[in-house]
């Protein structure tokens, strides 16, 4: 249960940290883009909220993903489940039962959570999605879930 839980900690700072990496690098590659052909640049400040919420999303996606590790030991198995959950099962929730696919943990939650319009990201317009905060609490509860059922899993595997 501490492996699972120093795991999940560290995957997501993992993620996290990442995340902002990444950011960084756009940013000086957008900067100096956008400054080579005199374009504007957007406003530093917004920029840096939506490259905090993205490492906030980063994190929270890792431990997710840490959870769903712990119960499909199957590496490809995993992945094309996550795939499959990912661009079949989660936008069809969406599609047929909107008020049901607001929760998904593949798209409707991350993008919620870093605040981006459903349009922006591809999501169905009649999707109503959450609020960023709530967006997060629904995502601590996908991982909780997760990380109880792996870790249970883990348990009975140990035991076994």
């Amino acid at each position: 249960m501490r492996f699972l839980a120093s795991k999940t900690l560290a995957f997501a700072a993992a993620g996290a940290l990442l995340s902002v990496l990444v950011s960084v690098f756009v940013a000086i590659l957008g900067v100096s883009i956008l400054s080579f052909r005199d374009l504007p640049l957007p406003n530093a400040g917004d920029v840096l909220v939506q490259d905090l919420r993205n490492a906030m999303v980063a994190a929270l996606l890792a431990a997710f993903g840490v959870g769903l590790g712990a119960l499909v030991r199957n590496q490809v198995v995993a992945v094309v489940g996550l795939l499959v959950l990912l661009l079949a099962i989660e936008p069809t929730l969406q599609a047929l039962a909107p008020s049901v696919g607001r929760y998904g943990p593949f798209s409707s939650l991350p993008t919620a959570a870093a605040d981006i319009p459903a349009d922006a990201a591809g999501i169905p317009g009649e999707v109503d999605l959450l609020s960023p905060g709530l967006a997060v609490l629904a995502m601590l509860g996908w991982i909780t879930a997760a990380f109880a059922a792996g870790a249970a899993l883990l348990r009975a595997r140990d035991l076994t």
